[in-house]
Order: C-alpha cells, then structure tokens, then sequence
C-alpha cells in the first residue's frame, strides 16, 4: 500500500473515508470495550422492553376479563338481593303494607294471569298490557283503611330503590287499577333508597316501605315505613 502524506487533519478525514479498514481500528483505539458493546446492550434492552410490553398487553388483558366477570356477578348478586328482597315482601306483605290496607292478600302470579286474561277478552285491557303486569313485583288488594273499599297496590321491589322503579310502580299502578276497576297505589319497597328518590316517590304520589335486611336473627318485619320524605 503507498504512504499517503497526512498534512492536515482534512487529509485524515479523507483518509479514514476512503479506508473502511482504518476506520475500524481507530475505533477500537478510541472507544473502549464497554462502549462497543453498547449496541448489543441496547439491542437486549429492547427486546425486554419488548417482552414487557407484551406480558402488560395479556395482563391487561386478563384484568379486562376479570372486571367482565365481576361486573357480570355483581348483576347476579344484585339480582339474587332483590329476589330475596321480593320474596320478604309477598310473605309479610300483611306487615308491610298494614298500615294502609286491611284484609291484605297477596295476588298470585297464576291469579293476576287469569284476570288479566279475562280482562283482555272483555275488551277492557290489550295484548300489549300483558307483559308490564305480569312483571309487576308484588300485587296485593285488600280494603282501604279509611274508606273500607276495595283497593290494591302495585309495589315494585329492588334492593336499592332507584327512578328506575318508582316510574314502573306508577305505571304500573296505572294498568292494575285499569285491570280491577278499583283504586290502586303505587308503592316501591327496598333495603334502602337515596334522599333524591324519596323526594322524587313522593312527588310522585308513590309510598316507600322500607325492607330490613336480611339478618339469620331478627324476625322479617318492616323496621321503618314511611310514606313522605325525610325532614
């Protein structure tokens, strides 16, 4: 190889383009081992980073299905309080609802579907009424405790009373007294119920009895019926 005269750095750096080989070695003067090895060390790093990402991805993954699976007990739970909450209600309905009807009786769902039956062949009721009434939670009749009349009550049960159920007592108390021929109140029973829904029940002509929760060693009576709102 000829000697090629170097008088200025310029001459170096032209040197070093033109000579791969060069370049190299005078890496290895400059840069010291860990340096070069840097690459490799990035490399690795980005496959860990990597692998992370992937093990966050299944995980969140995994927290995306359980929160599915809670959301879907936490339905059931609530649904199986209500159930229970509705079955309370339809043993004690004398207590519950006592104070304002005498001679209590709980309608069975086999009876209100035959009177609803009849209703529709008479023409006083349509198809379309069928299914909102036979949803209704619990209906009882008896007679009114201040004019001694036939009246009955719709009352719709859920464990925490919400809108939800005072807008379905009310029209619901709307087709049962359409069905009867007789006066019939809107009612909503639950373990518990929100200031604003009490307020909203009684702006709406709806009586709230309240449920005790279930407890293996208290008697299944109503601790607390109230028919306005909280002071």
């Amino acid at each position: 190889m000829a000697t090629e005269q170097i008088d200025s750095f310029d001459d170096l750096l032209g040197l070093l383009e033109r000579e791969p080989g060069y370049r190299a070695r005078l890496r290895q003067l400059i840069l010291d081992e860990e340096f070069q090895q840097l690459p490799a060390a990035v490399r690795a790093q980005s496959e860990r980073f990597d692998a992370l990402t992937e093990q966050v991805r299944q995980l969140t993954a995994k927290m995306r299905d359980i929160v599915i699976r809670l959301d879907h007990h936490d339905v059931q739970l609530a649904r199986l309080i209500g159930d229970e909450a509705e079955r309370r209600v339809q043993r004690n309905a004398h207590a519950y609802f006592g104070n304002m009807l005498r001679r209590i009786r709980v309608i069975s769902p086999s009876e209100l579907a035959d009177m609803i039956d009849d209703a529709i062949d008479a023409g006083s009721l349509d198809e379309r009424h069928r299914a909102p009434l036979l949803a209704l939670d619990v209906a009882v009749r008896g007679l009114d405790r201040r004019t001694r009349e036939r009246a009955y009550l719709a009352v719709e049960v859920s464990a925490g009373i919400g809108e939800h159920d005072i807008i379905r007592a009310v029209d619901r108390a709307r087709l049962l007294e359409r069905l009867t021929g007789h006066p019939t109140r809107p009612v909503v029973a639950g373990y518990s119920v929100a200031p604003a829904y009490h307020y909203l029940a009684a702006e709406q002509g709806v009586a709230v009895t309240m449920v005790p929760p279930p407890d293996p060693g208290q008697p299944e009576l109503p601790t607390d019926i109230k028919a306005d709102p909280p002071p």
